[in-house]
């Protein structure tokens, strides 16, 4: 939402907590259901219903002076055109890494002022990635995987990915490891060395790989059969007692648990035995693109009632939803984690950051 309508929407609040301070909880409640406080056309019906939480939040506040303050609202702190073509974006080492599509460059920039710092050709394909591990920034690209000296800014190693393992592909790191996995294997390299050092096939009977996590020192990848497959990340060892079966698209692993997005929400789950921890409808049945920053899920996702894309914050222990923003451009090319932000860019490069 933009600072002005926030500002009067604010005021307007504040006027009808003050009017109701006297009224029950039920009546204000209702009042604030039925309230006529003017909004516009790209606020949703999820926008509506915040408000009314802090309608009655700001009335039980003036009741009682101990009230703990209410979470801030996500909202958008800065936009503006990061790169000419948009790509995955990572976070380390004091800066943010972005890929430009259009120009084939690995830009350095200052999380700070977003202003470039470095740029370092890496000949960008359209199944690139990025990632900062093991001391280092890793560019997946063109059956390539690239390490950058985040210390001088320039590529140190290449490494030519066998045929097998090329093709649609993402970069896992844990406990100092390197590991890259594609639809049909995962491919560990030594990050010293820059060298391969275990290949591992991931299929069955036709069945591919659909996502991947890393954490504690171990990567579960899951298969199109229903099939989690787990692997210690130091040696590539198969992991026993783990939960035959999953779900959904994985996409981190928080408090030892398996965040995935299923066709019921976003649900939790555990990997030794399978159990559903919880499971939440938090407004959409998928995510285009999901980060972990703090406590939170950030997850970039489609509004089912009005079809614009929305940033959603959900508690990444519990899956409560904590409010989202509405986003003025479609589509997500990159997110990442950026101290206390969270910074997507669309595929035309533009840039939102929220906090």
């Amino acid at each position: 939402m933009r600072e002005d309508f926030v500002s009067r929407l604010g005021v307007q609040l504040q006027e009808a907590a003050e009017r109701e301070a006297q009224r029950g909880p039920g009546r204000r409640a209702a009042r604030a259901a039925r309230s006529g406080v003017p909004i516009r056309p790209a606020v949703t019906v999820a926008a509506l219903v915040v408000a009314v939480v802090v309608v009655l939040a700001a009335g039980r506040a003036l009741q009682d002076d101990r009230a703990t303050p209410t979470v801030p609202l996500p909202h958008i702190v800065a936009e503006g055109q990061l790169v000419r073509g948009g790509g995955p974006i990572a976070s380390g080492f004091g800066a943010v890494w972005a890929l430009d599509t259009a120009t084939s460059e690995l830009l350095r920039i200052d999380p700070a002022t977003r202003a470039v710092r470095a740029r370092i050709p890496v000949r960008v394909g359209p199944l690139a990635s990025v990632t900062t591990a093991a001391g280092a920034v890793w560019v997946l690209t063109g059956g390539r995987l690239l390490r950058i000296d985040p210390a001088t800014d320039r590529v140190s190693a290449r490494v030519t990915l066998p045929p097998a393992a090329q093709g649609p592909a993402g970069i896992l790191s844990t406990a100092g490891s390197v590991w890259v996995v594609t639809q049909q294997r995962l491919v560990r390299i030594d990050p010293e060395r820059a060298a391969i050092r275990r290949t591992i096939d991931l299929t069955a009977d036709g069945f591919q790989a659909t996502s991947a996590v890393a954490g504690g020192g171990t990567l579960y990848v899951g298969r199109a059969d229903g099939r989690l497959l787990a692997f210690d990340a130091r040696s590539g060892a198969r992991v026993s007692g783990v939960a035959p079966r999953i779900s959904g698209f994985m996409f981190a692993i928080v408090a030892g648990r398996i965040l995935a997005f299923t066709d019921h929400g976003l649900a939790a789950f555990a990997p030794d035995s399978g159990r559903t921890a919880w499971t939440r409808d938090v407004g959409t049945r998928g995510a285009n693109a999901a980060v972990i920053q703090g406590d939170n899920v950030w997850a970039h996702a489609a509004d089912p009632q009005t079809g614009r894309d929305r940033l959603l914050r959900i508690d990444a222990r519990t899956g409560r939803p904590k409010g989202s923003v509405a986003l003025r451009e479609f589509g997500v090319a990159g997110m990442a984690a950026v101290g206390g932000q969270v910074w997507s860019v669309t595929q035309k490069g533009h840039l939102v950051v929220v906090a």
